[in-house]
């Protein structure tokens, strides 16, 4: 997905990672906001979110290198020349996923412990996923299945945090 950062228009991709992050940090916040006006707050969940949003909105910052024939001309493959910014990007993103990570499985004890089994079993199966799709990226980029499956991951990340949002304006937290 970062890839798109380097073909025609790429500043597009760029600035949504950037204001989907920031995005990203401010709904931890008004989650924050809900958990503590109900005496529920769970910092490693709060945390976890804004390392998330902080990681996507940097690697949006930081370009990802050009590699598997993205943009048109590059050969197939990693990428030719690694630079800061493409180390960062991977950083940065690295970073930010396992603040998801985190976040989801705090949430998934926390809704447990209150009996909310259905939302502690989604929060779970997505932290879960997330982090086996992550280790599967982070080890094969080039293999389709394994991109598809991480793809499928990332979208299952914004559901899940677009959830979350939705149960905290209606009261309901982990």
């Amino acid at each position: 997905l970062s890839l798109l950062a380097n073909g025609p228009g790429g500043w597009i991709h760029s600035m949504m990672m950037v204001v989907s992050g920031l995005l990203a940090v401010i709904g931890a916040l008004g989650v924050s906001t809900v958990q503590q006006r109900t005496g529920r707050r769970s910092y490693a969940m709060i945390a976890g979110l804004v390392i998330y949003g902080l990681g996507v909105a940097t690697a949006g910052l930081l370009r990802a290198d050009p590699a598997e024939g993205f943009p048109i001309g590059t050969p197939p493959g990693p990428p030719v020349v690694i630079t800061a910014s493409g180390v960062g990007h991977l950083v940065a993103g690295g970073i930010g996923f396992l603040g998801l990570i985190v976040a989801c499985l705090a949430c998934a004890r926390r809704s447990a412990r209150a009996s909310d089994r259905a939302w502690a079993a989604c929060s779970a199966v997505i932290g879960v996923y997330y982090l086996v799709a992550f280790a599967s990226i982070a080890s094969g980029a080039g293999n389709p299945a394994i991109n598809i499956a991480f793809t499928v991951a990332v979208v299952l990340g914004w559901g899940w945090l677009t959830a979350l949002c939705i149960r905290a304006l209606m009261g309901r937290v982990c």
